[in-house]
């Protein structure tokens, strides 16, 4: 969703402000992108709200800075296409879709994927392709750790991030590759 709604500021031309850390345009675009963290029936209210707040409102009794119409218009579009991409409830992804409110076990994101393949990577030589036994030596070793760390997490023995192995202990519990 973020990456979206950045390219959709690229595309309007409102990049260059939203870097400017100082311009009210990046919080009001960190706030559109910060609604993943919402509860899935609050996104629409809270969508609403944050659109109507954005900066460079025009107001019928304040001259409008050269310029400045054309940065409304371009978050008035920005807004539109959060709204009706992410926040209506007949969106082409509803909320319920995206948000991370109330996720459990589940990893609504690749990064654990991303990590894993990066272990891999790193543990053979740069450019070269293990053979078949190395690459399983490897990966009976990744089962054994993984294994060893969900029994410490249910037994309570270690404090570490009890999500992130939550799914591999249901899907491989008591499954080892013996040869």
């Amino acid at each position: 969703m973020n990456q979206s709604i950045w390219r959709e500021v690229q595309a309007n031309g409102l990049a260059a402000l939203y870097r400017d850390k100082s311009k009210p345009l990046n919080k009001w675009i960190r706030m559109l992108m910060s609604m993943a963290y919402l509860r899935p029936d609050r996104v629409r209210h809270v969508c609403k709200s944050v659109i109507l707040a954005r900066p460079y409102n025009l107001r019928p009794d304040e001259p409008v800075p050269q310029g400045e119409l054309d940065v409304f218009a371009a978050t008035l579009k920005v807004g539109a296409y959060f709204f009706h991409n992410y926040a209506k409830p007949d969106a082409l992804f509803p909320p319920h879709l995206w948000t991370l409110f109330n996720i459990h076990d589940h990893h609504r994101t690749n990064n654990p994927q991303e990590g894993w393949h990066n272990g891999i990577k790193a543990s053979f030589r740069a450019g070269c392709k293990p053979n078949f036994w190395v690459f399983l030596s490897f990966l009976k070793d990744e089962e054994l750790a993984v294994n060893t760390k969900c029994v410490q997490i249910a037994g309570g023995n270690l404090s570490g991030d009890r999500a992130s192995f939550n799914v591999a202990c249901r899907q491989g519990s008591g499954t080892f590759i013996y040869f």
